[in-house]
């Protein structure tokens, strides 16, 4: 590896978790360019001459790439956690934490009636695929790869997002059943440079589910 990795997104951890945590973890020094201004010069989307649509976007060695799943396989790949796995599985696997993820964004200011049906239907849906991919501790054995953190950053987004504020007013523990999920979430959670990490949050104020609207999911039962 030679030249220090950039990468563009917003201040949070939010969808650029994984390849983030996994640097922190490999002590790899990188930079996190989060003004608009900054991203918007490699976005298409605010209207940047570029491939690549909107962040999380890494910038490493000559290589510039967007979307959550390939970003975070790349710097898995980079950092050699991924080595000797199978990369259609690795894709299969972040692509699913990555639903999960994405149902949590979506569903979140939605009505607590589809809220209420996310969580006991399609969560658990997710889940019960996700726990039957992991072999244990991690995906695939002993070892974290790239997925593993990609699983854990979308488990800390559902969590803090979604999950958490319904928990504190119903009590419920929303993994109840997947073991082997929070094998992989205690796991990551324990190594070097993702204990402790304080750089930023894993959502910023905005991208959670209100108080009252978390009571109002509870009060569904």
């Amino acid at each position: 590896m030679s030249a220090s990795p950039t990468v563009y997104y917003w201040p949070m951890l939010g969808r650029a978790g994984a390849p983030i945590l996994m640097m922190e973890y490999k002590k790899v020094k990188y930079e996190h360019k989060s003004e608009f201004k900054e991203i918007a010069e490699v976005c298409t989307a605010f209207g940047a001459k570029s491939d690549t649509f909107a962040p999380p976007v890494i910038s490493w060695d000559g290589v510039t790439l967007s979307q959550s799943v390939p970003v975070a396989l790349f710097v898995g790949e980079k950092l050699g956690l991924d080595k000797g796995y199978d990369k259609y599985k690795l894709m299969q696997y972040a692509s699913d934490a990555a639903d999960l993820a994405s149902g949590v964004f979506n569903n979140m200011k939605g009505s607590p009636e589809d809220i209420k049906k996310f969580i006991e239907e399609r969560m658990k849906k997710f889940g019960s695929n996700i726990e039957a991919s992991i072999k244990g501790p991690f995906y695939f054995g002993e070892a974290p790869s790239s997925v593993d953190f990609f699983l854990y950053n979308a488990l800390k987004i559902t969590e803090i997002g979604l999950t958490g504020p319904i928990a504190a007013e119903t009590k419920k523990d929303y993994l109840a059943g997947f073991n082997k999920i929070k094998g992989v979430l205690a796991g990551v959670e324990a190594l070097d440079g993702v204990k402790g990490f304080k750089k930023m949050s894993f959502l910023r104020e905005g991208y959670t589910i209100t108080k009252e609207l978390a009571a109002s999911v509870a009060k569904l039962g």
